[in-house]
C-alpha cells in the first residue's frame, strides 16, 4: 500500500494542534530523542532567556547525548534558562505524567502532540509548532498560530 502525504495532508495534521494567542503552559522536545544539533538550536534559541513564571522545558534525549551536549555547553545553557532534560521519552508519560496545572503544551513533534493528547484523554491542550515558537511561548510571549 502507497499513502502519500502532501501539502494538504499535513495542513490537516496542522489544524488537528492548532491555536493562537494561548498561553502554553510547558514545551516538550524529543519525541522521538533529540539530537545533538537540536538540542544546539535550543541553546541557540534561548540564548540569554529564561523560562517565564511557571512555564516549563522538557528535553528528552539519551544520557549519552545529555554527555556530549553537556560538554559542548549546551546543556548548561538550557539549565541556566530553566530547561530540563530527561532520558525518557513521551512513552513514559503514564509513569510521570505531566505536571499538575500544565494546560497547555506546545512541541514541535506530531508523535508526541498524539501520546500527549491520547495519554491525557484530551485534557491538556497541545500544540504544534517550530521550535522557535515553542520556546518564544514559555520565554513570556503568548502562542503565536501558523495558518495550517
Amino acid at each position: 500500500e502507497t499513502v502519500v502525504v502532501g501539502p494538504d495532508e499535513i495542513r490537516a495534521a496542522l489544524s488537528l494542534y492548532a491555536g493562537d494567542g494561548d498561553a502554553v503552559d510547558m514545551v516538550l522536545f524529543g519525541c522521538p530523542h533529540c539530537t545533538i544539533p537540536e538540542v544546539a538550536q535550543v541553546a541557540r534559541l534561548l540564548g540569554q532567556k529564561h523560562l517565564a513564571d511557571g512555564k516549563r522545558l522538557w528535553i528528552g534525549l539519551p544520557h549519552q547525548h545529555y554527555c556530549l551536549a553537556e560538554n559542548l555547553g549546551y546543556a548548561r545553557a538550557v539549565e541556566s534558562a530553566g530547561g530540563v532534560f530527561a532520558s525518557s521519552c513521551m512513552a513514559t508519560i503514564p509513569d510521570a505524567p505531566l505536571p499538575e496545572g500544565v494546560k497547555v503544551v506546545a512541541t514541535n513533534s506530531f508523535k508526541a502532540a498524539h501520546y500527549i493528547s491520547r495519554l491525557t484523554q484530551g485534557k491538556v491542550k497541545v500544540l504544534v509548532g517550530e521550535m522557535a515558537q515553542c520556546i518564544d511561548a514559555v520565554t513570556g510571549n503568548r502562542w503565536k498560530g501558523i495558518k495550517p
